[in-house]
């Protein structure tokens, strides 16, 4: 099967929008299906054969969705059940909308995952609010093997607070990642809000762009456009000033 970005961007707007009835789901659980582009006769309709069950308590939400280029979905968020199994923070789907069991992460309990992103390699970066990857310390920014394991060669910390999460993040062409979040140091470094980290986890030393917010979640979103300069989205209120 042959999958297009854009046949699951409506898949994505679904997710995160919640655009499924209340009367399928109730407080502690989150009914999710996919859109598909159909024929003419039925665009925009659901498709009734994608059905999973996200479970959580009634505060829930889903913060990430990203597509695999083999037609899994890897999904992010503060839920802690997965089709009736314990999955923390983040899953990976079938393209059906089954778990994918092969891919197990173990983030502490409460662990919220609020931005993916896919390596060429197929290696997936994680950022949110956690302490902890399959039993090993990492705080709020982490890399994963494809079969979910801890990639220990990407290290990374910010100030460890829990309310210091990282909000977003994104990979660059060259291989380095930007992440953004609630944090005044990075491996124990000074960065305000805002840094760019080597392919390794360590500091970039060369961007020291500092962010002025009053939020607890600064950033949204962050992308990167084909001449190397990104865009920041979120509520802050100045940079570099």
């Amino acid at each position: 099967m042959k999958y297009s970005l854009t046949k699951y961007f409506l898949f994505t707007v679904v997710f995160l929008t919640g655009a499924i009835s209340n009367s399928l789901a109730s407080e502690s659980s989150i009914q999710v299906a996919s859109a598909f582009l159909l024929p003419p006769a039925r665009d925009g309709l659901l498709d009734p054969n994608f059905v999973t069950t996200l479970s959580t308590d009634s505060g829930a939400s889903l913060n990430r969705v990203a597509l695999q280029s083999d037609g899994k979905i890897l999904v992010g968020g503060p839920f802690a059940v997965s089709n009736g199994i314990i999955r923390n923070g983040i899953v990976r789907l079938m393209a059906d909308g089954t778990m994918d069991a092969g891919f197990n992460v173990l983030l502490d309990a409460g662990a919220t995952v609020n931005d993916v992103a896919i390596q060429p390699d197929g290696k997936v970066l994680i950022a949110g609010n956690f302490g902890f990857v399959n039993g090993v310390a990492r705080s709020d920014v982490a890399r994963l093997n494809p079969d979910g394991s801890l990639d220990t060669t990407f290290a990374a910390v910010d100030d460890g607070s829990s309310t210091n999460a990282i909000n977003a993040l994104a990979l660059l062409a060259d291989g380095r990642i930007i992440i953004g979040g609630n944090f005044a140091t990075i491996n124990g470094v000074t960065h305000t809000r805002l840094a760019k980290l080597n392919a390794d986890g360590s500091v970039d030393g060369t961007f020291t762009t500092s962010v002025n917010a009053f939020f607890a979640a600064p950033f949204s979103s962050i992308t990167q456009q084909s001449d190397g300069k990104f865009y920041v989205c979120g509520r802050f209120s100045s940079i570099n000033g």
